[in-house]
């Protein structure tokens, strides 16, 4: 069932999301087309269990909602791991909205 609620005027929506994501990841914006109505990812180090390492956030706009895609991984993985991760994840999720 497809929901198409409106995202809120006055603010919110991906470009909302994209300021916050910066806020806690070290990483650009990365524009990615052929997923929903629009999409983007941030690849970069950040902090988890009291470790810095590569994580990837991955935000994908579909039916008026926000969908989350989120890496974090504990390893030693390098950044073009978790960005090829992080897409095959995003094309996933896509696919299933």
């Amino acid at each position: 069932m497809a929901v198409n609620n409106p995202l809120p005027s006055g603010g919110g929506g991906i470009e909302s999301s994209k300021a916050g994501t910066q806020a806690v990841l070290n990483g650009d914006v990365v524009e990615v087309s052929g997923v929903g109505e629009a999409a983007y990812l941030i690849v970069g180090t950040g902090k988890t269990f009291a470790k810095d390492s590569v994580q990837a956030q991955g935000v994908i706009e579909a039916n008026g909602q926000l969908v989350l895609v989120g890496i974090t991984q504990l390893g030693d993985a390098t950044e073009a791991e978790v960005d090829t991760l992080a897409r095959k994840a995003m094309e996933l999720v896509g696919s299933k909205l």
